[in-house]
């Protein structure tokens, strides 16, 4: 069954774009790995063009913590330009666009839902970078942050001595 028998099956190191016969490669996410942005990036790196989600939501209590982790493969979908296509066995199932859209969503009802899908081969910066360009922000917020504290001025030199100047003389003014 989908080349298997073929192969010897090993654990994983890392995760990997699947590809089958000539068709476009494929990321998958099982389960809870639809709420890290890194897996299904590091997948679309490798070459996946679509990606699919597969979970089972039966132990999530209550309709909304369903709802919600669907919402994660919106995320998964903007981040990587790419659609996903959820399969669950209690939540919502279906397709989400590129952007982010939903298409043909049942819950919680066996059905067979088929839809065409676009395939993408470009990398978005959050595929390319991942989660460094947050990293690199934070960095950034923090040198700033930093810098107020350590109390280095905030204006250039020049600015710093017209103001100096201006507070001596309205000091002088008012010592006459």
């Amino acid at each position: 069954m989908l080349g298997v028998a073929r192969r010897s099956l090993q654990i994983g190191t890392h995760p990997h774009a699947i590809r089958l016969y000539g068709e476009p490669p494929v990321g998958t996410l099982i389960c809870y790995e639809s709420l890290f942005g890194w897996v299904g990036a590091k997948q679309v790196r490798d070459g996946a063009q679509w990606l699919v989600a597969m979970t089972n939501d039966q132990w999530l209590l209550g309709a909304g913590v369903r709802e919600q982790h669907a919402d994660y493969c919106v995320l998964r979908a903007i981040e990587t330009r790419r659609w996903v296509v959820r399969a669950s066995t209690v939540g919502p199932t279906g397709f989400f666009s590129s952007l982010g859209e939903r298409r043909a969503i049942s819950i919680g009802r066996p059905e067979v839902a088929v839809h065409t899908i676009e395939c993408f081969s470009g990398m978005t910066l959050y595929s390319r970078w991942g989660d460094f360009l947050g990293y690199g922000s934070l960095l950034v917020f923090a040198s700033i942050l930093l810098w107020g504290r350590l109390g280095i001025p905030r204006y250039p030199v020049s600015m710093r001595s017209y103001t100096n100047r201006a507070a001596k003389v309205h000091k002088n003014e008012y010592a006459r």
